[in-house]
């Protein structure tokens, strides 16, 4: 009934009144949207059905002989202003529904109200639908297909399922409306049988065999007719042919004139496909530089920019025709990924960037947020897991300062910064500000934050009247302890401050240090005052007091505090360099020695048993209980240090960007690094090393960015198996890998052959290696049948005596000629002669062809059957030159001492494939031909690279690793030596994965307009 009331309401909702209308019946309501295709076909239809007659002689059930009237509502509806009466009597009133189906029918919600009306009121099956556009699934709606039925179940259950129904349908889909209204006058039978209900083949064949006698009779009144015509014809024939000789003129001077246009025409067309190959070829020039540009960016850490610039000349998939494709980028994209890095590389995440030179950045306590404050005055706050920005403001920087730190980290989650209306503190959490208030309980207008190296409180100046020093904890932001300048001068009488403030790791003591002027009388002091109380607890003298003049200006370059001791770094008033420890509370000296150099920083290890003290090019490791010296190694300038490494050493961030770490043992640690370098800043600003050993952020030299990087969480790239040497493998890869010479099964790597512990050899698995294996030990050949556990020894074999495809095997039989047999059963298959005498090596390419390789003349190619080669290499052979045959094709490789690298593939002739160049292989495996893939993997040092079949580099990964086509896996094949617990194990990324990536980083990321003109970007 709701669906009633709907039609009676209108499509409007609103009720409208009664229009009165003769009631009619009809034999089919025909439903549609009213839109240029879906009008055409219900018209045509309409037209056709109702000018539709059964042929004589076939009587129909229903006792129909045509169908005389079709509802259409443009051509049924009175004028009226409500339509739903009349609609709805319609369909009452109709024996069948014909629905014109297309994918706009979906949208229509008129339709679906008639549908499901019609179908309450008649069934389904009583619906025909009619296919005009689009497909099936795409075009017939839900109403049609599926129904939700109720039901109880034997238990008594209330329950529902889904049927789902294939409409009765007729196909009226063309490429013209001509080819529509063919379609069209079949489409008619099939609904005049369902509504005749009559077979669809009888009524198809009657009705041929009325037209046939309609055409019968047609044919016979026009003959009649043309043999009067004729006579007629006659007469003007001589007329016609005269006209026809000047018509005749006419079409040749046409044709002439069409034979200059066709040329022209040619002309055009040439153009356009000669501007067409230029267009792409620069297509293809611009991805190229792009990839170059992709590579430098990453150099300078800019990940996301190298992303999207490599993206943007991409195709968006492997059948995108759209974009040219170029290895190049292919390799750029994968580089830039970074998804073939190993456990101990620093990956590029994230690039933060300001509008200008960075001043400072800073880190969360919980290491969640990261902090820069440019020198525009511009403040931005990163979330640094996803790279977002949190929180953007205006900070201010007063005319007269005493420091640039004007915004920090007040704990984990709020930042405090200083406006132009005083300091303010913004929640990240909830995104709120709130006033900064003194322990007078009003904003501090002007000031600056001073470093207290304690996590639990931090120090803001108020310098609205006179500068004070307020100490606030970290959780609360409350004020817990306040000291002027003025204060701390009468205390020291006429001894300067020192900007460097410390309070006590237990929260009890502020301290700071104090000298006397340059050239004035006094010796350096550090002053110690009681938070709780503010008095002044102690005056402890660093320096001895001197009645003279100091020869040099006293400093202090760094300290820390640990429980009750106090640890300086300084210079004393005859210029040497010295550490001492003080104790706080007693307020005397602990120890007190002479170095070499004072440090930037001192940082206490695990256990707070020793001090790491870096300075510009030295490390100091000294014993914190003594003072003594344990160690001095070199080092560059040092711009961050954390002691937790494997707890125990510590690693240090340098001038150069690099990682360093040392331990307490006197050693270099394999320290994680960097795989970027930084030719265009030289060298970092700022850095941090986050604690958990994975995060590194770091600000270049004078630059607008922040880089951070993180190594792979080791769950995501190893799996916890036995390490292997995977030597060879089958060919599926599904069933066995050799491994230290043993067979084993790929899946549960147990041993299906071990061979003798002093059997040193090469393995090739014979044919698909699901039984057969050949070990060639210096000479000594054996066949391996490692299912049934038995061996044949051959002789008289080559270095590399087995076929690309492993199903052949090559013997010496006379000198100059060369037997091929058939593995594993060696019968003889070809022979083969050559021309050259005593070559140095013989290799098998497949049944009939084999490689002849001498020192100083160029390799040669034989076939079976053929005296002479049929290939003949340009470039002469050496003995730094070497070949490899292919694995699982006919190919193979040369690589020569200049650093060329041929590939050769193996047919009906002999191709070069592609030239490349690479110097920096030191050991290299045979090319791998994957099916899967179409590619070439060739396993070696320092790295592994997939060629593509045209043998262009797509990949690199750093090492040595195998494929396993079973896992689609790459698997490292010497890593594990000082891990044996771990086994690398990635996966080969395709085209369509790695581009699909590549948009999920992106997501909305735009570069800046600086770098898009810069890098030449194209940003959408």
């Amino acid at each position: 009934m709701e669906m009633i009331d709907f039609f009676k309401k209108g499509m409007d909702g609103k009720n409208r009144p009664n229009c009165s209308m003769e009631t009619k019946h009809y034999d089919a309501f025909i439903s549609y949207r009213h839109c240029e295709l879906d009008k055409f076909v219900a018209v045509t239809l309409h037209k056709k059905l109702e000018a539709f007659k059964l042929p004589n002689g076939v009587e129909s059930p229903t006792g129909l002989t045509r169908i005389s009237r079709v509802f259409r509502d443009q051509d049924e509806l009175p004028l009226s202003s409500n339509l739903s009466e009349p609609i709805t009597r319609a369909l009452e009133n109709s024996d069948f529904l014909i629905v014109i189906c297309t994918p706009r029918l979906k949208e229509s919600e008129w339709c679906r109200r008639e549908m499901e009306t019609f179908i309450k009121l008649h069934g389904r099956e009583r619906v025909l639908a009619v296919l005009a556009e689009g497909e099936p699934r795409e075009s017939f709606p839900e109403v049609l297909t599926k129904e939700t039925l109720t039901y109880t179940d034997e238990q008594g259950n209330i329950k529902t399922k889904v049927m789902t129904f294939e409409p009765l349908a007729a196909d009226v889909r063309g490429k013209s409306k001509k080819d529509i209204k063919k379609a069209i006058h079949d489409a008619v039978l099939h609904i005049a049988a369902a509504i005749f209900n009559l077979n669809y083949d009888d009524l198809r064949q009657r009705h041929k065999e009325r037209k046939f006698r309609q055409t019968i009779t047609v044919v016979s009144a026009v003959a009649s007719a043309m043999f009067l015509f004729s006579a007629v014809c006659l007469g003007l024939l001589f007329k016609i042919i005269v006209q026809s000789e000047q018509i005749m003129d006419q079409n040749n001077e046409i044709i002439n004139q069409s034979n200059e246009i066709s040329k022209f025409a040619s002309q055009v067309e040439a153009q356009n496909t000669k501007i067409k190959e230029q267009y792409n070829q620069a297509q293809r020039n611009y991805a190229i530089a792009t990839a170059d540009n992709a590579d430098k960016l990453m150099s300078y850490g800019r990940r996301m920019d190298a992303l999207y610039a490599l993206r943007s000349v991409m195709p968006a998939s492997e059948t995108d025709t759209s974009m040219p494709y170029t290895t190049e980028t292919h390799r750029a994209l994968f580089n830039a990924l970074q998804l073939y890095s190993e456990g101990e590389t620093f990956n590029t995440r994230h690039t933060f960037e300001c509008e200008s030179n960075i001043s400072y950045m800073r880190i969360s306590p919980n290491e969640k947020y990261i902090l820069a404050a440019d020198s525009a005055s511009n403040l931005n706050v990163w979330e640094v897991e996803s790279g977002n920005l949190v929180y953007s403001v205006s900070y201010y920087m007063p005319p007269l300062s005493y420091s640039d730190v004007y915004a920090d980290f007040a704990n984990e989650e709020t930042v405090l910064y200083l406006s132009e209306n005083g300091f303010v503190l913004h929640d990240l959490v909830k995104n709120t500000d709130a006033p900064f208030l003194n322990k007078n309980n009003k904003q501090i207008t002007r000031g600056c934050f001073v470093d207290c190296k304690n996590s639990e409180f931090f120090i803001v100046t108020d310098d609205s009247k006179d500068r004070v020093f307020n100490v606030y904890k970290s959780d609360s932001f409350a004020p817990v302890f306040s000291i002027s300048e003025k204060d701390i001068e009468r205390a020291a009488g006429k001894d300067v401050i020192e900007a460097e403030m410390l309070i006590s790791t237990d929260g009890n003591h502020f301290i700071i240090p104090v000298y006397p002027a340059y050239g004035d009388v006094g010796n350096m002091k550090v002053m110690v005052y009681d938070m709780s109380s503010g008095e002044l607890a102690s005056v402890i003298p660093v320096t001895e007091d001197s009645a003279a003049k100091v020869d040099f200006s006293l400093y202090l370059c760094c300290a820390t505090t640990y429980e009750n001791n106090l640890y300086l770094s300084y210079i004393d008033e005859k210029g040497a360099c010295r550490f001492c420890s003080i104790n706080i509370s007693e307020g005397t000296k602990n120890w007190d020695v002479p170095t070499e150099a004072t440090a930037t920083s001192i940082t206490l290890n695990f256990d707070y048993s020793k001090l790491y003290c870096p300075t510009g090019s030295l490390f100091f490791i000294l014993d914190a209980n003594t003072g003594r010296q344990e160690k001095i190694m070199s080092c560059n300038k040092i711009v961050d240090i954390k002691t937790y490494i494997n707890k125990e050493g510590a690693i240090l961030l340098d001038y150069d960007g690099d990682l360093i770490a040392y331990n307490d043992q006197d050693e270099l640690l394999s320290a994680p690094y960097l795989t970027e370098e930084y030719p265009e800043t030289g060298f970092v600003n700022q850095g941090y090393y986050f604690l958990d050993g994975r995060q590194v952020a770091l600000l270049p030299y004078n630059s607008d960015y922040i880089i951070y990087y993180s190594r792979k969480p080791v769950e995501e790239q190893y799996a916890n198996t036995n390490v292997m040497y995977y030597e060879t493998i089958s060919k599926t890869g599904e069933n066995y890998i050799s491994v230290d010479c043993n067979i084993m099964s790929v899946k549960d790597n147990s041993v299906i052959y071990e061979t003798p512990e002093s059997y040193a050899s090469d393995v090739t698995f014979i044919g698909d290696g699901s039984q057969y294996a050949l070990f060639n030990n210096t000479g000594t050949i054996k066949i391996i049948d490692f299912v049934n556990k038995t061996e044949k020894e051959l002789e008289g074999y080559y270095k590399y005596p087995v076929s690309c495809d492993h199903n052949f095997i090559l013997s010496k039989e006379t000198e100059g000629t060369y037997t091929v047999s058939s593995l594993p059963d060696l019968n003889a298959v070809s022979t083969i002669e050559i021309q050259e005498e005593f070559p140095d090596d013989v290799i098998l390419i497949n049944q009939d062809t084999i490689l002849v390789l001498k020192i100083g003349q160029p390799f040669t190619v034989y076939r079976a059957g053929q005296s002479e080669p049929i290939y003949k290499s340009e470039r002469v052979l050496t003995a730094k030159e070497y070949v490899i045959p292919g694995n699982y094709k006919d190919m193979f490789v040369v690589y020569y001492r200049d650093g060329f690298i041929e590939a050769y593939e193996v047919g009906s002739s002999v191709e070069i494939l592609n030239t490349v160049y690479n110097t920096d292989f030191t050991s290299i495996d045979s090319p791998i031909y994957v099916a899967e893939k179409d590619c070439y993997i060739i396993p070696g040092l320092p790295e592994t690279v997939v060629y593509n079949n045209e043998f262009k580099p797509i990949l690199s990964l750093p090492n040595k690793w195998c494929y396993i086509p079973c896992e689609n896996n790459f698997v490292e094949y010497e890593y594990g030596i000082n891990n044996p617990d771990f086994q690398v194990r990635m996966p080969f990324w395709s085209y369509n994965e790695i581009i699909k990536k590549t948009d999920g980083i992106l997501g909305n990321y735009r570069p800046s307009a600086r770098i898009a003109t810069q890098y030449n970007i194209n940003v959408r």
